[in-house]
């Protein structure tokens, strides 16, 4: 007994870990999915929920830089990290501020303001690569505001076909399993109970057949005794 219910709660616990992950996961695959919908609307704009978008960093032009003594010397994300970008205006952003803009080659590039020019422009590098570079101003995306140091990589895996079966095929996989499991035990369980009940009806029969064998002999014993006397009384007689 102490057993079976030792195996229900580790299946609940089980279950619940199932519904856990995918509540978990659910938000990423809600964000991805409407990311990918503003995308094909807007294709020369980042994608953006609530004003903020997460980029994956892929290159080493922002890498962080450390002195002898460990101390950061520039540099605010390396490769592989995931970064945090908010919409911004223009008339706000300030030299050393980092923004992400669009490039003349079609791909988005996060790097540091170094100056304003004037006419439209801002002057942008990054802290590792430093060759610098006017930009349009309506070419800037947003403001960096965070990093998520090495969640970039696992960011893309999970925007691939094996992660979404991560995200979605394990936690689902879990609880079908053990709900499977659940079932099987159940019927078990009510197979168990009806041989049980069999069992016992047939425990009953034979102790209604025993008894009734039982009350017929009585009831022939009763007779005998019965005939006795009466052969006793003609004797009598």
């Amino acid at each position: 007994m102490e057993n079976q219910q030792a195996k229900t709660k580790t299946n609940q616990t089980l279950n619940i870990i199932g519904i856990i992950l995918i509540v978990l996961f659910l938000p990423l695959i809600i964000f991805d999915f409407v990311i990918v919908i503003q995308g094909m609307v807007n294709p020369d704009e980042i994608p953006m929920v609530f004003g903020k978008s997460l980029l994956i960093v892929d290159s080493d032009s922002m890498t962080i830089q450390y002195n002898s003594d460990g101390e950061k010397i520039s540099g605010e994300f390396n490769k592989g990290d995931l970064i945090l970008i908010e919409k911004v205006e223009i008339s706000d952003l300030k030299n050393g501020e980092i923004i992400t803009y669009l490039a003349s080659d079609g791909k988005y590039v996060t790097h540091r303001i170094i100056g304003f020019p004037g006419e439209g422009k801002i002057k942008v590098a990054g802290d590792v690569l430093h060759t610098p570079e006017d930009i349009e101003e309506t070419s800037v995306q947003g403001r960096y505001v965070r990093r998520f140091a090495g969640v970039g990589s696992f960011a893309k895996f999970m925007r691939s076909g094996w992660g979404l079966l991560v995200m979605i095929g394990i936690p689902a996989f879990i609880i079908v399993v053990f709900e499977l499991i659940d079932r099987n035990k159940e019927q078990n369980k009510n197979a168990k109970e009806k041989i049980e009940l069999q069992k016992e009806l047939e425990e009953l029969r034979a102790l209604k057949k025993a008894q009734e064998e039982q009350n017929q002999e009585n009831l022939k014993g009763n007779d005998s005794e019965n005939k006795d006397e009466s052969d006793d009384k003609k004797d009598d007689e």
